[in-house]
């Protein structure tokens, strides 16, 4: 670890006008926000992120998006692995607030109380709808036409903590969760460089959450939660498609093989594969999966939900 030795503030008042922000992040949504913070009077004494992790079929070490922006920043990057270590790092860092984007760990009680002004969250929803480790996908599998990002204080609940701030966005027809989560990343962006320095200034009020969502929580998803229900309808399963990109990816079982469905879209006839990989193999689009894959062909037809290729 690099040793951060800035003194610590002495006063409320000194920590709202100059505050030591930690930033706290790990995928690629996180990394504009990030830059964003970098590139203005509150750029980030420090950077959290998860651990590399082994990467594609050869299990490459790689570090997260974050590290890898954060280094190139210059910033000092930590990658504690446990609660305790996690503590650690922020109790050594003494930060004065703390900016949290998809950084994947829940922070305790303990680990907020490390920092004067409190850890504040921006979350890809716009709270109290859709909170949760899923909120992208689940706002994609409800049909919702609009969605947005919510700068909201971290308390000891899973998302429940005072609204700070919502930027609203709207949700195009062919969006998928990784479209969706791209441009919400850019929104997140915006809205950290407007709201978190009148945030800092106790410039903001907030709004209390009802205890109660008036949605589902949602939560982290495996690979089994992508296998596609061929007894819902087309627009259901177009959708349900559309949500499982990147991860899990929409699967399904045909003559004895598991094929992914990347992309289809919707027809007067039913739904058309656009793009369809088999286990192990390339991507092909719907017409070479046609050609080359009779027998899973007539399975899939079965379904009664998928139209010829040709009426594409």
């Amino acid at each position: 670890m690099s040793t951060i030795t800035e003194p610590a503030p002495q006063s409320t008042t000194q920590s709202r006008s100059n505050p030591r922000i930690v930033f706290l992040g790990s995928p690629a949504s996180a990394v504009p926000t990030l830059l964003a913070l970098a590139d203005s009077a509150f750029r980030p004494v420090a950077v959290l992120t998860e651990p590399s992790k082994p990467v594609g079929r050869t299990h490459v070490l790689t570090p997260t998006p974050v590290h890898t922006a954060a280094q190139k920043l210059g910033i000092p990057t930590y990658t504690p692995v446990t609660k305790q270590e996690l503590l650690d790092t922020l109790t050594m860092i003494r930060a004065d607030l703390g900016v949290v984007v998809a950084y994947g760990h829940i922070l305790t009680p303990a680990m907020l109380d490390t920092a004067n002004l409190g850890f504040v969250n921006l979350h890809f929803s716009l709270l109290p709808r859709y909170r949760g480790a899923t909120p992208i996908q689940a706002t994609l599998l409800a049909n919702e036409t609009e969605t947005g990002v919510t700068l909201m204080r971290i308390d000891a609940g899973l998302d429940t903590g005072p609204i700070l701030a919502q930027t609203s966005a709207g949700i195009e027809p062919t969006d998928t969760t990784a479209s969706l989560t791209d441009r919400l990343a850019l929104v997140a962006a915006t809205l950290a460089a407007q709201a978190i320095p009148k945030f800092a200034a106790g410039m903001l009020s907030s709004t209390a959450q009802p205890n109660e969502s008036p949605t589902p929580i949602t939560r982290q998803l495996s690979k089994s939660d992508g296998e596609i229900d061929w007894s819902q309808s087309g627009e259901t399963i177009e959708r349900f498609i559309r949500a499982m990109q990147p991860w899990p990816k929409a699967w399904t079982e045909l003559d004895g093989q598991r094929f992914i469905v990347h992309s289809a879209h919707l027809t007067a006839s039913g739904l058309v594969i656009d793009q369809i990989q088999a286990a192990g193999k390339e991507k092909i689009t719907g017409a070479e999966f046609a050609r080359g894959y009779q027998n899973a062909l007539t399975a899939l037809s079965a379904t009664g939900k998928v139209a010829p290729h040709n009426d594409a």
